[in-house]
């Protein structure tokens, strides 16, 4: 048995529909600082963070930070159908983040090619659209599309669709 580094975060999860910070679908990342996070930190966190989405071709969206006296929370969101993806990159640009000012254990680098790489954002951003890619789903967003364009419920998750609501809904 070999000992496993700290994870320098405390939670990081998919937001599959309306949530605590908006109401669309996206990532959301608890940090393990013990502290306040410097503005510095949150500052370079949310720059990494648009540069994944300008990489990746998501649209600039809602984008929320929390923080508190033992660290911070940012959730961002990101289409429905990269959730996993978009989960990758917040817990990437925190890492990048905290790698950048001297703040991550050389023990808890994550190693790629299993995580995007912290110390290089070119391969990072390969490595995140090779993600993103994988997941992507464009025939959900063309139904989604339809059924916004007729006012009908759509709820997706990893398995299933539903278009409309109650009785007349069809999974």
């Amino acid at each position: 048995m070999t000992d496993v580094a700290p994870s320098p975060f405390d939670d990081s999860r998919r937001l599959t529909g309306p949530n605590l910070y908006f109401a669309e679908t996206g990532a959301a990342l608890e940090t393990l600082v013990g502290t306040p996070v410097p503005e510095a930190l949150l500052a370079s966190w949310q720059t990494r963070l648009a540069q994944a989405r300008t990489a990746l071709g998501w649209p600039h969206g809602d984008t929320v930070i929390r923080r508190h006296d033992s660290g911070a929370s940012l959730a961002f969101s990101a289409p429905f159908d990269q959730l996993y993806a978009a989960a990758d990159v917040n817990e990437w640009a925190w890492l990048a983040s905290l790698y950048e000012h001297g703040r991550l254990e050389p023990d808890a680098v994550p190693f790629a090619p299993g995580h995007p790489a912290v110390w290089n954002a070119g391969q990072a951003m390969r490595s995140l659209a090779a993600a993103a890619g994988a997941e992507k789903r464009p025939a959900l967003h063309e139904l989604a599309d339809a059924a916004r364009a007729r006012k009908l419920a759509f709820l997706a998750d990893d398995d299933e669709l539903s278009l409309g609501l109650g009785t007349g809904s069809c999974t």
